[in-house]
């Protein structure tokens, strides 16, 4: 397969980075498409810049840390500076930051947001996935773009129907939300697990946010714990 990365101006241009940026502008249509009818598109925009800012600034800080405590713990300290280094976990702490501090001024409920989120998360994936196969030509790669294509192939069915699911009490927004990201990023981490490679902090990142999703929608299912339990 040919090389299609090229240098700008000093700066390594590859498959991958096209394909993150077409996902952001797709996604970003698909995010102002569906709240055009409920925000001023004015607050959109400001809303998905401030969703694009956070996204890198807290990918590029996290993809730090790890590197550090990469160099530190995992091989012997080595002469280390900053440079580009993303992290993927990091940009999803960015969205949720965001949506969380930023969203209540829009004085809306921030789940429906999150929710909001969902279908430009899952193109943003099917284009990364792609982008990185071209980049590395490895055919591993495309598994990570069929995620997405089989999140997008199910999400209709699951946003008319999650509200009926018998173990989602409250029917509430937010469903869409957690439930793909749990299964999105647990998916990723044994995706990981499976290649052999080693498992640096990046990876438990993956694991951390998946249960943490986990936790959010039962949550938001409002569900009695001690009734669970009892059960069980």
């Amino acid at each position: 397969m040919p090389n299609l990365s090229f240098i700008i101006f000093g700066l390594k241009i590859t498959p991958f980075f096209w394909g993150l940026v077409l996902g952001l502008v797709l996604g970003s249509f698909l995010f102002w498409r569906r709240l055009r009818d409920d925000y001023p598109e004015d607050e959109i925009f400001n809303l998905t810049l401030w969703l694009i800012i956070a996204s890198l600034v807290f990918s590029w800080l996290l993809g730090q840390l790890f590197e550090f405590l990469i160099r530190i713990f995992i091989i012997q300290p080595l002469p280390w500076a900053f440079h580009l280094k993303f992290s993927f976990a990091g940009a999803v702490l960015g969205v949720i930051f965001v949506i969380v501090f930023k969203g209540r001024n829009l004085k809306k409920n921030f789940w429906e947001i999150f929710d909001t989120l969902v279908l430009p998360f899952l193109y943003l994936i099917l284009l990364g996935g792609l982008g990185l196969f071209f980049k590395q030509n490895y055919f591993f790669y495309l598994i990570y773009s069929f995620v997405g294509l089989l999140g997008l192939i199910v999400y209709p069915l699951v946003q008319r129907k999650y509200r009926s699911f018998s173990w989602y009490k409250s029917g509430k927004t937010g469903f869409l939300a957690t439930s793909f990201s749990f299964l999105v990023f647990f998916i990723f981490f044994l995706l990981a697990f499976w290649q052999r490679n080693i498992l640096y902090w990046e990876h438990y990142s993956w694991l951390v946010i998946a249960l943490c999703s986990l936790g959010a929608l039962y949550y938001r299912s409002e569900r009695n714990f001690k009734e669970d339990l009892w059960r069980k």
